[in-house]
């Protein structure tokens, strides 16, 4: 792990954050309200009958003097308890005789001891809410723990990756399952935070084994790995050689889904960078591997996995619960229908779900076949056969990408269908807009087919 590499930036905070004068305060007469939790805290603030300093900081030139209370520490944590009346050298130091904190940053302490001594949570951000919970995972204080993670509930995209190091360092898997979540949604964010440059090979490697990652193309991922590469190779002085940076991102570039890019995006990332970290045959092999969707040609160890980053959760589901028609004799199928639309963005389709329907005693009951098409030439097709158990729906098991602009129809054939004889009514689109999260798709003038309940793109 790397999580002093991150200490820089904590340190800066607490510099610019923490009032040096509010710990190396003169000695104040304490003030007694009867208020437990507000006599200690002023305990604390004022430094009275103090037995015991710490001198605290990652860098001697930020590091902080406070004076505390043996008691009230040994009281929250076993650790204290056993360092000041145990068999430790601690144990005999006097008042004044300073106990080194070298891996906790001042205001990360401060913050710590105002909640040991009187319940206040004053964690302030996320960056001072992780090394306070650090902090209280190493000293075991199990009430500091709980308070710093229910702050760190969901924190913000800037910082996760920072977070996320220290609850995988305490082993803390819920936290590490909602610190994923948020990079998950908003890997964007991610992937530009300086926490990335300086997060740890394990969390690039979990990041890329997610398969729900909210990007517009896996070349973002790309990039971010590059730049990931460019900050951690070992042994450089000035600008890492394209070679370094490989060699720093071998084992990750096996995570990179080369066959659910577009071969034109891959290009356009080699080009941008100007880089060799991959070969002229690499280069050259990817591309095709690519453009005929095989992975036979792909260099050694990578990845074979077609399907695009996806996040469902965050998917659009657009009901489409518009029309069947068709006329009905014994053993004829009803013809195809379909709709036309468009997007106003690039998006990947993932697949529809179906609706029941029933009017007028008529039952649909479908057994189907699909496809998108963009001026009759076919870019998904699939069956009822591509049912997710577990998902719900029908997926696309390699969701085209949708250009935006693009006028795309989605057609349903149906095998069969249980309607009266001679029964045919419907329901038309015109010129319907859907729009969220700034998607907008326009379903333009044609039929559609209540089998059709949902369409899922996101």
């Amino acid at each position: 792990m790397k999580i002093i590499r991150h200490q820089n930036i904590i340190a800066y905070v607490c510099e610019k954050s923490l009032d040096s004068e509010v710990l190396q305060m003169e000695k104040e007469e304490l003030k007694r309200t009867g208020d437990w939790s507000s006599d200690l805290l002023h305990l604390y603030e004022s430094f009275s009958m103090y037995d015991c300093t710490f001198r605290v900081g990652i860098s001697a030139t930020t590091s902080k003097i406070f004076k505390c209370h043996k008691l009230i520490l040994a009281v929250a944590s076993k650790v204290f308890e056993t360092m000041f009346h145990g068999n430790f050298a601690e144990a005999n130091k006097g008042p004044d005789d300073e106990i080194k904190i070298d891996d906790t940053e001042p205001m990360a302490f401060d913050a710590a001891m105002r909640f040991v001594y009187g319940r206040r949570v004053d964690f302030v951000n996320d960056l001072i809410a992780a090394q306070v919970y650090k902090f209280a995972n190493m000293w075991q204080i199990q009430n500091l723990m709980d308070a710093a993670d229910l702050y760190l509930k969901e924190p913000s995209p800037g910082n996760v990756a920072f977070v996320y190091e220290i609850f995988k360092q305490a082993g803390n898997q819920k936290g590490l399952g909602r610190c994923m979540e948020v990079m998950s949604a908003n890997i964007k964010e991610v992937l530009s935070s300086s926490h990335w440059q300086n997060a740890s090979l394990d969390l690039i490697m979990d990041v890329l084994s997610q398969g729900d990652l909210n990007v517009d193309s896996e070349c973002d991922l790309l990039e971010g790995l590059y730049r990931w590469g460019e900050a951690n190779t070992k042994d450089r002085i000035g600008k890492p050689s394209d070679a370094m940076v490989r060699e720093a991102i071998k084992k990750p570039l096996e995570k990179i889904r080369f066959l659910s890019m577009e071969h034109q995006e891959f290009a356009a990332f080699c080009s941008k960078n100007k880089n060799n970290i991959f070969t002229a045959e690499e280069k050259w092999n990817i591309i095709m591997s690519i453009s005929i969707k095989s992975a036979e040609n792909l260099p050694e160890n990578f990845s074979s996995e077609m399907q695009p980053r996806v996040n469902v959760k965050k998917a659009v589901w657009l009901d489409l619960l518009t029309f069947h028609s068709g006329y009905r004799g014994f053993g004829y199928p009803v013809h195809p229908s379909f709709i036309d639309f468009s997007v106003n963005k690039n998006i990947h389709f993932f697949g529809l779900k179906f609706m029941s329907f029933a009017h007028f005693d008529c039952n649909f009951m479908p057994d189907s076949q699909f496809e998108i098409t963009n001026e009759g030439e076919r870019i998904w097709e699939g069956t009822t056969k591509d049912y997710d158990v577990k998902l719900q729906y029908y997926k696309a098991k390699k969701p085209p990408l949708l250009k935006e602009g693009v006028r795309y129809q989605l057609s349903v054939k149906h095998s069969f269908a249980s309607l009266p004889d001679q029964t045919f009514f419907h329901q038309s689109f015109s010129e319907w807009s859907i729009s969220k999260e700034s998607l907008t798709v326009t379903l333009h003038n044609r039929n559609s087919s209540a089998a059709v309940g949902f369409l899922i793109i996101g």
